[in-house]
């Protein structure tokens, strides 16, 4: 049904997909983790009010 051209492009752009997807949730992780913690520290009722 498939020839060897097809299920390798298939391959091949399965992994292009998951590079892309984990790529993008790291980065989120990243930048965003880090400012939610800081959001959440500096609120006026945060975690540590002045």
């Amino acid at each position: 049904m498939w020839d060897s051209a097809t299920v390798m492009m298939l391959v091949k752009e399965t992994g292009t997909t998951l590079y892309m997807t984990l790529t993008s949730t790291v980065l989120a992780y990243v930048i965003g983790l880090p400012m939610g913690i800081l959001l959440v520290i500096t609120a006026k009722d945060g975690l540590k009010p002045y």
